[in-house]
């Protein structure tokens, strides 16, 4: 394995939702906030209905884009960027 991680593995890495909690000591959005980001690295898992993530891996959901068209951003965006580079 070429990832180090455990089988069998999890899909998904962008996501959008509510945030309901932040760990101690994060400084975040208000809880409530409707957010969307990419879990960063091998740790996918985002398919599910609750998903935990570091404060750095999501922003605020701009209130004009539909969630699920903000889910979908993240993962392309990167994907668009690295081929431009």
């Amino acid at each position: 394995r070429l990832d180090g991680g455990r089988f069998p593995r999890s899909c998904g890495y962008d996501f959008s939702g509510t945030l309901e909690a932040l760990g101690g000591g994060a400084d975040g959005p208000a809880l409530g906030s409707a957010v969307f980001g990419m879990l960063n690295g091998w740790r996918a898992r985002s398919c599910a209905e609750w998903l935990i993530c570091k404060t750095d891996e999501f922003a605020l959901l701009p209130t004009n884009i539909p969630r699920a068209d903000a889910a979908a951003v993240p993962l392309a965006g990167l994907t668009a960027l690295q081929a431009l580079r």
